[in-house]
């Protein structure tokens, strides 16, 4: 089902790089229950080479239309700058807590002033990128926000994905989403 709505790269290269930031700790799974380990995403934001392949990989998955790359919220923004400087293109990023006094633009968002960086003209063409989703619920923050100011929004790129499949179909709905790795609990 969720291979349907969900474009999933299955690169190799990819999934093999991503087993180097394994934790096999316990750590609480999308429901609460203990889960067997994760991909630590922000271990990789510190080692360049493995850095630049999977930035590379996410740059391939935007589409030559969009005008700027978003961040879903600020541990993605490392995702979101080297995927903008690779392609040429401003970025923009969610604020995890609103700035009060801070206005994007002349543009108040349903968060409040949530939107730092470049400030994008509204019906600019944003392609949102993401670190990990998992319930999808940080991502739907992000996509209400950038549609909010006017931004259109129809495709997003996560490096992981996993959790509840529901979350990730009924995120699927609302735009194209690629997924470079689905980590997949037993």
């Amino acid at each position: 089902m969720v291979e349907s709505v969900i474009q999933m790269h299955g690169r190799t290269d990819i999934d093999t790089l991503l087993r180097r930031y394994w934790t096999a700790s316990e750590v609480p799974g999308a429901a609460g229950a203990p889960a067997t380990g994760s991909v630590n995403v922000k271990r990789l934001y510190g080692h360049p080479a493995d850095f630049r392949v999977v930035v590379r990989a996410m740059a391939g998955t935007v589409p030559s239309s969009a005008q700027a790359i978003g961040a879903a919220d600020v541990g993605s923004m490392p995702l979101a700058t080297a995927s903008a400087l690779t392609l040429g293109l401003p970025a923009v990023y969610v604020r995890d807590q609103p700035a009060s006094g801070v206005s994007y633009g002349d543009t108040r968002t349903p968060d409040g002033d949530a939107l730092i960086g470049e400030r994008l003209e509204p019906g600019t063409i944003v392609h949102v990128v993401d670190d990990m989703i998992t319930s999808g619920e940080t991502a739907a923050r992000a996509l209400a926000i950038y549609r909010g100011a006017g931004l259109v929004v129809d495709e997003m790129t996560s490096v992981l994905g996993g959790g509840a499949v529901v979350g990730l179909t009924a995120l699927a709905a609302s735009l194209s989403l690629t997924i470079l790795h689905v980590l997949v609990r037993r």
